[in-house]
C-alpha cells in the first residue's frame, strides 16, 4: 500500500482496509510495517467501528501514536487497539501518513481479534527459582494494571467499581494492583472507617472471583493521630497492625498477594531491611523494616505471595536483598523515566542509551536478581496518554527477560490524569494509546 503522492508534504492522506466483522466486547489490535519512500515521514494506525447503517461510532475512533519512518528500514507501527462497541457490526484499519518524505509505503497490515478473557488463575501461588507457579504447577506470566482510588483522602465506597474491574478483565488483565491507605483500614485508629474495609473486601472479591490476582499495596499512611494520609518514606509502627489485620482477613484467598510498602526511599539498605529512624515531610518517626513486615504476615498463618519493593522508590534491588528466611517472595520494581511530565512540558526526565523512552537504565539493575529470583514490575507508565512507546518498551524488556509480570499505571475510574490508560468510558471502555500498548501485550486464553 502507498499513502500520499510522490513529493507531497504535510498531511499525506489515508488508506483503509477492507471491512471486517466486529463482535461487541471483543478487543482488536492492528499493526503495520511501514517505511518512507524517501527522507522521513510518519504513519499512524487507527481503528474505526461502524454500526448497522455504516455510520462510524465516534466514541470508539481509536488512533495510535504516529511513528516516524525512514526510507532506510521498515518499522512496525502501532499497535492501535480498541474494544468492539455495543452497536458495532464492522470495522476497518485506517493508515494515515504525514511528513516531508512524500509517500509512505505500508505492508503486512495485521489485525488480531480476541473474544475471550484470560484463563482463570488457580491458587495457591508459589515461587520456584525466578518464577511463580499456580495450583496446577504451571508457570505464570501476570499482566495487568493498577486500579487507583483507595489510597487517597478523597476515596469513596464506589472507588474501583465493578464495571471497572470487568473492563480490565475484558482488556486481558489477569492481575491488578490495588493501592491502599493504612489508617482507615486499621481497627482502633482514630481515622478507622468500617466502610473502607468493606470496600476493600468487595473489590478483592470481585477481582479474585474471575480468576485475577489482587495485589494489596500499602501505599499511604498518616504520620500522627488523625492526620491526613499520603505516601511516606517508609512504613511506620502502625503498619504492623495493618498487615496483621489484612493478612488475617485475606489469608484464605490464594489469589490475594501483599505488597509490603510502596516505593521506600530516603533510607539506607539496613533501614529498608531492619527498620530505624527516618524523616518524611519534616516528621521524624520509627520506620518498620521489610523483614519485620514479612514476618508479621507469616505469623498470621498467611502463605500468600509477598511482594517487596526496594529502596530509591523501588528502582533498585536492595543490597540487603534477598531477605533471609523468606519464602513465596516476589521482588518489585518501578520504572518511570519521566515521573511527572514529558520533557517538552518541563518534565524532569532520565533515560537509557535510547533516551527517555528507554527504561533499560532502571530495569538493568534487576537483571541479575531476575535470573535467580521472581521479579515483577508492579508500577510503570508514561505521562502522556497519547504515546504508548515507553509502555511497550517496558513490557518488551520484562517479557524478554522472563520476569513474573507487569502492571501498567493507571486506571482511575475515568479519563483524567497524565498517565491514564482509559480514553473513553462507556458500555465498553476504550484505551488511550498508552492503554493500547498494554492491551496489545495481554493475551486472552
Amino acid at each position: 500500500l502507498t499513502i500520499g503522492a510522490a513529493g507531497a508534504v504535510g498531511h499525506l492522506g489515508k488508506v483503509e482496509s477492507p471491512a471486517f466483522s466486529v463482535t461487541p466486547g471483543a478487543r482488536y489490535v492492528a499493526t503495520v510495517w511501514a517505511r518512507a519512500a524517501q527522507g522521513t515521514s510518519a504513519v499512524a494506525v487507527g481503528l474505526r467501528f461502524y454500526d448497522a447503517n455504516g455510520r462510524v461510532i465516534r466514541s470508539a475512533r481509536q488512533n495510535a501514536h504516529p511513528l516516524a519512518v525512514t526510507a532506510s528500514a521498515w518499522s512496525l507501527a502501532g499497535p492501535a487497539a480498541g474494544i468492539g462497541p455495543k452497536r458495532a457490526v464492522s470495522g476497518r484499519v485506517i493508515l494515515t501518513g504525514h511528513g516531508r518524505g512524500g509517500q509512505v509505503i505500508a505492508d503486512d497490515v495485521a489485525l488480531t481479534a480476541t473474544t475471550g478473557v484470560p484463563a482463570p488463575i488457580v491458587g495457591p501461588l508459589t515461587t520456584r527459582g525466578n518464577g511463580v507457579y499456580d495450583g496446577k504447577g504451571r508457570q505464570l506470566t501476570m499482566r495487568g494494571v493498577q486500579l487507583a482510588g483507595l489510597a487517597t483522602m478523597d476515596w469513596r465506597p464506589g472507588s474501583i467499581s465493578k464495571p471497572e474491574i470487568t473492563v480490565m478483565h475484558s482488556w486481558g488483565a489477569n492481575f491488578v494492583r490495588i493501592p491502599l491507605a493504612e489508617n482507615p483500614a486499621v481497627f482502633g485508629d482514630c481515622s478507622y472507617q468500617p466502610h473502607y474495609i468493606k470496600t476493600v473486601e468487595r473489590v478483592v472479591r470481585q477481582v479474585t472471583s474471575v480468576g485475577m490476582v489482587a495485589l494489596l499495596d500499602l501505599h499511604s499512611q498518616a504520620l500522627g493521630a488523625c492526620k491526613s494520609w499520603g505516601p511516606q518514606t517508609m512504613p511506620d509502627d502502625e503498619s504492623i497492625r495493618f498487615w496483621q489485620q489484612m493478612a488475617t482477613r485475606f489469608r484464605h484467598n490464594p489469589l490475594v498477594a501483599f505488597d509490603l510498602y510502596n516505593e521506600p526511599h530516603g533510607i539506607t539498605d539496613s533501614v529498608w531491611r531492619d527498620g530505624g529512624t527516618t524523616t518524611s515531610f519534616g516528621v521524624t518517626y520509627h520506620a518498620v523494616g521489610m523483614l519485620q513486615l514479612y514476618r508479621t504476615i507469616r505469623a498470621t498463618g498467611a502463605r500468600n505471595l509477598v511482594f517487596i519493593g526496594g529502596p530509591a522508590y523501588a528502582t533498585v534491588f536492595s543490597g540487603s536483598a534477598p531477605l533471609p528466611g523468606t519464602t513465596n517472595v516476589v521482588y518489585a520494581a518501578h520504572a518511570y523515566t519521566c515521573p511527572h511530565d514529558i520533557p517538552s512540558r518541563g518534565g524532569d526526565c532520565s533515560g537509557g542509551a535510547g533516551g527517555v523512552l528507554d527504561p533499560s537504565h532502571i530495569l538493568d539493575r534487576f537483571v541479575a536478581a531476575g535470573s535467580q529470583l521472581p521479579v515483577f514490575v508492579t508500577e510503570f507508565g508514561w505521562p502522556d496518554p497519547q504515546d504508548g512507546t515507553y509502555v511497550s518498551n517496558v513490557i518488551r524488556f520484562v517479557e524478554s527477560h522472563g520476569w513474573v509480570g507487569w502492571a501498567a499505571f493507571v486506571v482511575n475510574g475515568g479519563t483524567r490524569g497524565l498517565f491514564n490508560l482509559v480514553g473513553h468510558v462507556g458500555h465498553y471502555w476504550q484505551p488511550t494509546p498508552v492503554g493500547m500498548a498494554a492491551i496489545a501485550a495481554m493475551t486472552g486464553d
